[in-house]
């Protein structure tokens, strides 16, 4: 079942595939697979010239063994190097660094941080621009502020709710969150345990996905533009298999998404 990320990178590359009158097919292939078949012999049994790759993780098989790659492939915010294979993606150090100097800036000195997945590329990236701005501010982060998930949404609920019973209702005032649906299970937690958002606790998320123009209160995010990352990089893969363009590393860029979800701190509290 796809989430709203994938569906939003679906989108954009089926719009690419109409626009081109391309045929396009989606495989679903796991850890076993890839230690069973090489990626050259997955483009061959399909019948493919070239693959886009979303949700590769650093300790999967096909992380090492793209790099020799000799069909076109295109991953998505993983980068893996070779002759063939080229990696869409934003600046999530950069994005997540501005996120946190938002928060920052609307007076949140106590800011919990809700990771995505350990082993993904994209968790150490947006935990290496929030350090950058805590840092920067002369701000720190306790281990015990950090709350890990597998960005899912259900983990991100259950961390929350075991924070708020292991610390003091003051000790935090943000919610720092890697995408929108870890921000979603927080603001449900936050509200079973009687709480309101913004007026009690602060919450951003990560990603820009439909759904957090219409939570309750909407959400403050990082938009990255993931519709548009997948028509390019469905964009992509068609110029390198047609020789258009090498294989490259395109950064795409990322906007703020300011909604109703963060109260401005007058007294720093």
């Amino acid at each position: 079942m796809l989430n709203d990320f994938e569906t939003m990178l679906m989108k954009g590359f089926y719009q690419f595939a109409i626009e081109h009158d391309l045929d396009i097919s989606m495989y679903v292939i796991n850890k076993r697979t890839q230690e069973e078949k090489s990626y050259e012999q997955l483009c061959y049994e399909h019948n493919i010239a070239g693959a886009v790759i979303f949700g590769l993780k650093n300790t999967d098989p096909y992380y090492k063994l793209l790099v020799d790659s000799k069909n076109p492939c295109v991953t998505i915010d993983v980068e893996v190097g070779g002759a063939n294979v080229s990696n869409v993606t934003n600046d999530h150090t950069a994005a997540f660094d501005e996120l946190t100097q938002y928060l920052i800036d609307q007076g949140h000195r106590k800011i919990v941080l809700v990771c995505g997945r350990e082993n993904a590329a994209v968790t150490a990236q947006r935990m290496e621009g929030a350090l950058r701005a805590l840092r920067r501010n002369g701000l720190e982060l306790p281990e015990d502020f950090i709350i890990h998930t597998n960005f899912l949404k259900e983990e991100a609920s259950d961390g929350v709710a075991s924070f708020l019973r292991e610390h003091p209702a003051d000790s935090v005032t943000a919610f720092l969150c890697m995408s929108d649906m870890l921000a979603i299970g927080t603001i449900e937690a936050l509200k079973r345990s009687g709480y309101h958002v913004p007026e009690d606790y602060s919450v951003v998320g990560y990603d820009g996905i439909y759904v957090t123009e219409y939570t309750d209160p909407k959400i403050t995010t990082v938009d990255q533009n993931i519709k548009g990352k997948g028509y390019e990089a469905a964009h992509l893969l068609y110029d390198m298999i047609e020789g258009i363009r090498p294989a490259q590393n395109l950064i795409l860029p990322h906007k703020l998404e300011l909604r109703d979800s963060v109260k401005k701190l007058e007294n720093n509290r």
